[in-house]
């Protein structure tokens, strides 16, 4: 994958060689013309978040920071210690939108290294199995073992509990 054009910036391009918190420093026409018309639009306000959605997204970050105070900061998957933690490397093994039951359960929440080159959180959210493969065999080279079937195995514990419990 590409890394962005932006200097010191280690993410991967999301478009025009630019990752997606620089893409204001794109130069090119379409981009240029997207910034005229946004001029030119009139501003609606956004209408107002509810307040049951403001609470889960409240009760999630509460639930975060006491993992994050209260576990050691290594990978899940390579045992790795982890710098510089944050709600980035928080990861929900079964998805919040096809189980959100468990979207506020602790053991539904592990910590993956989201720091560049290693991209665990990104892999296994939105990567493929070929991707995830190429990435544990990378880390190999490098002495660290990357164990993907520890997560997929519990991943298929919680589906089970999740289905008792409906």
């Amino acid at each position: 994958m590409k890394q962005c054009q932006e200097p010191n910036c280690p993410n991967y391009v999301w478009s025009h060689n630019y990752c997606k918190h620089h893409q204001t420093s794109r130069t090119d026409q379409k981009w240029l013309d997207t910034i005229e018309k946004r001029k030119s639009k009139v501003i609606v306000p956004i209408r107002k978040v509810s307040a049951k959605k403001s609470l889960r997204g409240d009760s999630e970050k509460i639930l975060m920071e006491t993992i994050i105070a209260t576990r050691k900061h290594i990978s899940f998957i390579t045992g790795q210690k982890i710098n510089n933690i944050s709600y980035a490397n928080c990861c929900h093994v079964l998805n919040k939108k096809n189980f959100p039951n468990f979207r506020l359960l602790d053991k539904n929440i592990v910590f993956l290294d989201n720091c560049y080159p290693r991209l665990e959180h990104f892999l296994y959210d939105m990567g493929t199995e070929d991707q995830r493969q190429k990435y544990a065999e990378e880390m190999k080279e490098q002495g660290i073992i990357v164990y993907w079937p520890k997560l997929y195995n519990l991943a298929a514990e919680l589906k089970i509990e999740y289905n008792e419990r409906l």
